[in-house]
């Protein structure tokens, strides 16, 4: 068994998949490692876009039509699941009487910190047969998951979500929001809050934009105590320049000083084809992670990191910056560690591997390093963090390969992770058909401690 890993270390870890976040208790020391070996999960027929977790269960959502077990080929022991899931993430065994079906792909998930709801957003317009048009909400505390009124959704993608107790966050690309029916509307600019009753709360309408002609996205969003972190593409927030990221007060949506503001930031997004794509927390430290590409229109890059990065959760200020380029997608922070999925095939600037052929999963430690990023051995010109702390980049690469469902040619979409009494589990979505070697589609898992030993 391939053990790769050290980790040991006592923190309060936060799970999470790009915009979902759940506070986990704190765990104990771990003086084990996490293996590269996968663990038989269930399958899906496309593309996981984004997971939940909450106790044993697992969510998955994205693009797909049929579940079957590991092991299973294509057209084999299948079970129709349109576009959303539950599996137990001890077995790998889907959840059968979970079963919802989405006309359209699901971008995002969310469970509320008490675990009573579940939200989903993404471009469909039904929900098992009744009208929601791109959020949807479920009550988890019902054996089914019952779906909740209300909730009547947005006119345009939502991408991101942060669920409370007390309602939900919603990011994307939409101009209105709607709450208990279609008529309770209101004029929203890609940001807006639910509460948990399915209204919109009128006293919360931050904004964000992009330039006069191009669309801005948000990809990310994460609820802090007192404010809310807001990830993306675009480059103004409520009016004022915010690079990428930003933050607002969780009561009123007024924005608040974030270190993006300032032109001299080092990580900034200021076009529709870089993004910051996720945000993630353990309670101290936000971890980002981020994807740039260049114009169409000018050939320009309109963004400077494809790394993982960790700044603080009061200002946003940098602590490190792994500066490895390929894009990345999604991480969580568990056990000391931060886990991360992308394509990352340079990280030449961290002192690890120089440019080649991509690792789809990477692990890297939470604290700063005593060293910098150096100068990568592959000139491009972004993405250029020299001096700036780094963090240590683990020898730790699960084998995934290459999917086509997206046309993107990428692994994996979100990566999330779960503390239960029988272990403790990395798990991965996407779009590859192999782990480690085994077929294995869409979905895996890997074991942290005991269970490798």
């Amino acid at each position: 068994m391939h053990k790769l890993v050290k980790i040991i270390s006592k923190t309060l870890a936060t799970v999470a998949a790009g915009i979902f976040i759940s506070i986990m208790p704190s765990m104990p020391v771990w003086a084990n490692t996490v293996s590269t070996d996968p663990l038989p999960t269930v399958q899906i027929d496309g593309i996981v876009y984004d997971e939940a977790v909450y106790g044993n269960r697992v969510y998955a959502t994205g693009q797909f039509n049929y579940a079957r077990p590991a092991g299973s080929p294509v057209g084999y022991n299948e079970t129709s699941r349109s576009n959303l899931l539950a599996f137990d993430v001890r077995t790998g065994e889907l959840v059968t009487n979970f079963n919802h079906s989405l006309n359209g792909t699901g971008w995002a998930l969310s469970v509320s910190p008490d675990g009573k709801r579940l939200y989903v957003g993404g471009t469909f317009t039904q929900v098992d047969g009744q009208y929601r048009s791109n959020l949807a909400a479920f009550d988890t505390t019902t054996p089914s998951g019952k779906l909740l009124p209300g909730f009547s959704g947005t006119d345009g993608r939502v991408k991101a979500l942060a669920a409370t107790n007390g309602g939900v966050f919603i990011g994307g690309s939409f101009a209105n929001a709607y709450g208990k029916s279609m008529t309770d509307g209101y004029a929203r600019q890609n940001l807006a809050a639910y509460a948990a009753d399915g209204s919109v709360n009128p006293n919360w309408s931050p904004t964000v934009s992009l330039g006069s002609r191009q669309p801005p996205t948000v990809w990310a969003l994460l609820a802090l105590t007192d404010k809310v972190v807001i990830a993306g593409a675009y480059d103004h927030l409520n009016g004022k320049i915010y690079y990428g990221s930003g933050a607002v007060s969780r009561y009123n949506g007024v924005a608040l000083p974030w270190a993006s503001q300032s032109s001299k930031y080092p990580i900034r997004y200021y076009g529709r084809d870089s993004a910051m794509s996720s945000l993630s927390t353990d309670g101290k430290q936000i971890y980002e992670t981020g994807i740039v590409n260049r114009s169409a229109n000018t050939g320009k890059v309109t963004g400077t990191m494809e790394g993982r990065a960790a700044v603080s959760a009061k200002d946003g200020s940098v602590i490190w910056v792994n500066g490895c380029y390929g894009d990345s997608y999604d991480a969580i922070p568990l056990g000391g560690i931060l886990f991360s999925v992308s394509h990352a095939h340079d990280c030449s600037a961290i002192g690890t591997f120089s440019q080649g052929n991509p690792h789809h999963v990477l692990a890297e430690t939470i604290k700063a390093s005593a060293s910098t990023n150096k100068a990568p051995t592959t000139y491009r010109d972004y993405g250029q963090f020299v001096g700036i702390p780094d963090s240590v980049q683990l020898d730790w690469y699960p084998e995934l390969n290459t999917g086509n469902v997206s046309g993107a040619h990428q692994a994996a979409w979100a990566i999330t992770g779960a503390v239960t009494s029988q272990g403790t589990y990395i798990v991965l979505g996407g779009e590859f058909t192999q782990a480690g070697g085994v077929n294995q589609q869409g979905l895996v898992r890997y074991s942290v401690g005991s269970l490798t030993n």
